[in-house]
């Protein structure tokens, strides 16, 4: 009996996951999105980012469904990460500040941009 309901439960759970991914597939981008998307990359970066690792939070943070373009910007430079956003407008963009970190010693105040769009 306990297998037969582990296993409706493992159907279960699958299928709300299918529907959650579903609707975000679906869902109509907002900035609160993009808003969003750029304070959890900031938080998960302890508000520090290197640029060299620009691809790799595109790849990592990006919501399920959507795909994520960044960018970080000091007053001399700019850097981007992730695919390149569409050029049709279906995409929502937000920018918060953030620190550069540059190397050893080398800390620029800056800007980081994230674009997002349906994968």
């Amino acid at each position: 009996m306990a297998l037969v309901a582990g296993s409706a439960v493992a159907v279960a759970v699958g299928i709300c996951l299918e529907a959650f991914t579903r609707s975000v597939d679906q869902q109509e981008l907002t900035d609160e999105h993009a808003v969003t998307t750029a304070t959890a990359v900031a938080h998960a970066e302890a508000s520090l980012i290197d640029p060299a690792a620009l691809d790799e939070l595109a790849a990592t943070h990006a919501p399920p469904g959507l795909t994520l373009h960044v960018v970080l910007e000091t007053d001399a430079h700019r850097w981007t990460g992730g695919p390149t956003p569409p050029p049709d407008g279906t995409t929502t963009t937000a920018t918060r500040p953030i620190t550069v970190d540059r190397g050893p010693g080398l800390l620029e105040p800056g800007r980081l941009s994230v674009t997002l769009w349906h994968a």
